[in-house]
């Protein structure tokens, strides 16, 4: 029988909003327990553009640590070059707003990033990037909603040197 994979979930709820407001930085959080080698896939969603830029190789690094050797880490943020495209429009969704600044929350939306952006912090944790995508995710203004660009990458976590 395969064995379980043990994926950690980081977003708007749960362990980077309620239950742990710090878990974006606080990587104690994050770590597997004694014994454990570390998760299969970290999946952080919306959470990275929480971050100052400042922190952002940082945030990253915490996360990669709680990644097992060979497990993925997964980011997801709002696109950069989706919002320029709708700031340079001659009509922008009414979605760009709360796209780039996370809506009337302040302080809610800190850092925006560019596809290029997250391959370049990927690498600067040592982290193989596999995988970049643009998608789409959802966000609402109001009573309407809207479909946004979503910037995706998945990093893999080097498998430790065997030593002989």
């Amino acid at each position: 029988m395969a064995e379980k994979q043990r994926i950690l979930a980081i977003g708007d709820k749960g362990i980077a909003a309620g239950m742990y407001p710090d878990a974006l930085i606080d990587a104690a959080i994050l770590k597997p327990r004694h014994g454990q080698n570390g998760y299969d896939a970290v999946v952080a969603y919306l959470v990275l553009n929480k971050v100052h830029s400042s922190k952002a190789a940082k945030t990253i690094g915490m996360w990669k640590e709680a990644v097992r050797p060979g497990g993925s880490l997964h980011i997801f943020t709002p696109s950069l070059e989706w919002a320029a495209a709708q700031i340079l429009s001659e009509t922008p969704s009414n979605a760009l707003h709360m796209h780039l600044y996370g809506g009337d929350v302040p302080n809610n939306y800190m850092s925006g990033y560019r596809m290029m952006d997250l391959r370049i912090l990927c690498e600067l944790n040592q982290l193989a990037v596999v995988y970049a995508r643009v998608g789409t995710y959802q966000i609402a203004n109001g009573e309407e909603i809207f479909e946004c660009d979503t910037n995706y990458v998945m990093a893999i976590k080097p498998k430790k040197e065997e030593t002989a």
